[in-house]
């Protein structure tokens, strides 16, 4: 991390460029729009006497900028971030090619925003939220303080009140678990550095926020864990290839398919078990042997790498199995480019997850008892999504120095309503 003696926003304006347009929300009004970062910074280096309006920025993904070589994420969330970890490095935006949202010659769909620079003026709040696609996130103050409040992880309604809600925390090192309930405060200016993350560890409570998000309509470009389906794809054909040695995802490049040497080409086509494998670029349709009839299971399983899997991994595995057989069946599986063989990786994944059962390592099968209470546990999910949804867009109650800040504002001082709102805070 930058040196906080030496470090300001200053210098976030001088390595990333005055004329990037970052997204800033106006917290009286809680809407945001689009603003230069040369014009925000202006406004944050003013007194707090002399602003006129409560500005927050959220949002300023820094990933391929020149910050990014200053800032990176704690040790333990690069070792199990999918994004750091499954995802194809060959994808990622290089350094130089991003310092403004349309310059980068990669494809914008391969594009992940993982890590953000938050630059808040004293008294900025955000409401009560959980991080978008069950995301963990975490978090480093350089420079000033911000007030956390959660509602813990319980169900929804054990948490409804105010009186069940645990004391501020001040930290500045965090790292947030999936599905924590939590509103933010930032009592004096502030600087800070964060991201959000996938991993193996909550998959369950992952999938089930990214259903909650398509119930109530999040919508997808601004508020929702950019790619999610693509990133679980290359999750699955990451645990296949770990496990039994067959590749189901082919390197390629940003403008055409990485060819294999004919060593890996034989070693391939003979770990598929299948022949020439038919590859499509832009994934307008699959390998026409992509069907059960053509698979062949593997006999040959990776023992010590299943035996290290520890039980938080294990129990996502067919929750995750559920959600690839729901993508294939859907009109938007959005399997990523390289994978040809969607029908055949899944396949290969049960077959993955049968053989942890055989070797009795954790079940990831449901019991008798499970099964004939799982029509309840269903309404309990359902009634605990609606709470969810309640709580997501109720109104909050202002803080009592805010109230007064916004009353002086509705007599005269005015301010930019801008368009539609930002990132949630992490």
């Amino acid at each position: 991390m930058p040196d906080p003696q030496k470090f300001s926003v200053s210098d976030v304006l001088e390595l990333i460029g005055g004329e990037r347009s970052i997204e800033v929300v106006d917290v009286y009004e809680q809407t945001g729009g689009l603003k230069p970062l040369k014009e925000f910074i202006d406004y944050y280096k003013k007194p707090q006497s002399e602003r006129t309006e409560l500005w927050n920025a959220l949002s300023l993904e820094f990933t391929s900028t020149k910050l990014a070589e200053q800032v990176s994420a704690p040790t333990v969330v690069s070792e199990i971030d999918w994004i750091d970890n499954v995802w194809p490095k060959h994808l990622f935006d290089p350094p130089d090619a991003a310092v403004n949202n349309d310059s980068s010659t990669y494809p914008k769909v391969q594009k992940l925003e993982i890590m953000y620079c938050l630059m808040s003026v004293a008294t900025c709040f955000t409401d009560f939220h959980i991080d978008f696609g069950g995301t963990s996130v975490w978090y480093h103050i350089l420079k000033g303080e911000k007030c956390g409040s959660s509602a813990g992880i319980g169900p929804v309604k054990k948490h409804a009140s105010l009186e069940n809600l645990s004391k501020n925390v001040r930290l500045y090192d965090f790292i947030r678990a999936t599905r924590w309930i939590h509103a933010v405060y930032t009592p004096v200016d502030s600087l800070a550095f964060g991201g959000n993350f996938l991993h193996s560890y909550a998959i369950p409570m992952q999938l089930r926020i990214s259903e909650t998000e398509k119930i109530i309509k999040v919508p997808d470009l601004k508020y929702r864990f950019p790619h999610f389906k693509q990133i679980f794809w290359c999750y699955i054909a990451s645990i296949v290839r770990r496990s039994t040695s067959r590749i189901y995802q082919k390197k390629l490049t940003a403008e055409a398919p990485q060819l294999l040497t004919d060593a890996e080409e034989i070693c391939y086509n003979e770990s598929l078990g299948n022949k020439v494998d038919v590859y499509n670029p832009i994934q307008l349709g699959f390998d026409l042997q992509d069907k059960p009839k053509f698979f062949t299971p593997t006999q040959r399983y990776n023992l010590d790498y299943l035996r290290k899997l520890s039980p938080f991994e294990i129990f996502g595995l067919e929750s995750l199995a559920h959600y690839a057989d729901k993508l294939l069946r859907s009109t938007q599986p959005e399997v990523i480019e390289g994978i040809t063989r969607p029908c055949h990786l899944v396949k290969e994944f049960r077959a993955v997850i049968s053989k942890i059962n055989e070797l009795g390592l954790v079940s990831t099968q449901r019991s008798t008892a499970e099964t004939a209470q799982s029509d309840d546990k269903i309404r309990q999910l359902e009634e605990e999504n609606r709470e969810l949804k309640s709580a997501l867009l109720a109104k909050p109650e202002l803080p009592a120095q805010v109230r007064s800040e916004q009353a002086g504002k509705e007599d005269g001082r005015g301010g930019d309503q801008g368009g539609g709102f930002g990132r949630p805070e992490i």
